[in-house]
């Protein structure tokens, strides 16, 4: 039986990022990351196959968005925020580049919604409410853009 093997990219990073943490930095390279990713699913194929399923692999269907690649500024600090050189916006491009060149696996990217904005994290606004801090206070890490 032919198997797909749908991967839902956000998903996958922040377990991957869990389960490898401390294996060192070579483990978060890209073209690592596919190797684990796909040698992971063909795994979990011939485990099956163990128990009386005759499986093979199809394709691996990896959904995931592009970085955003919005110029922002930062309302406490004024400073501009350029997330696509951000390190993470670089990983996501390169880890897309080397899944386009696997055989089997098909990326398939969405987009981000156009309605995003700056919050303040929870924490910090408990404070605010509270009385506790005045906005005068809230530094560059206390905002988040979403």
């Amino acid at each position: 039986m032919k198997t797909a093997v749908l991967v839902d990219g956000g998903f996958f990073i922040k377990r991957y990022r869990t389960l490898y943490g401390n294996m060192g930095q070579n483990c978060f390279a890209p073209h690592q990351v596919v190797r684990n990713l796909y040698g992971g699913i063909l795994r979990d194929i011939r485990s099956a196959n163990r128990h009386n399923s005759r499986r093979e692999l199809y394709r691996i269907l990896y959904y995931d968005c592009p970085p955003l690649d919005k110029r922002v500024q930062n309302p406490i600090s004024n400073k501009g925020i350029d997330f696509i050189k951000s390190p993470e916006a670089q990983f996501r491009l390169d880890l897309h580049r080397e899944l386009k060149k696997q055989r089997k696996v098909a990326l398939r990217l969405g987009h981000l919604g156009t309605e995003s904005h700056w919050i303040i994290t929870p924490d910090k606004t408990k404070q605010l409410l509270k009385g506790e801090i005045s906005v005068k206070d809230l530094t560059d890490k206390d905002g988040r853009f979403q």
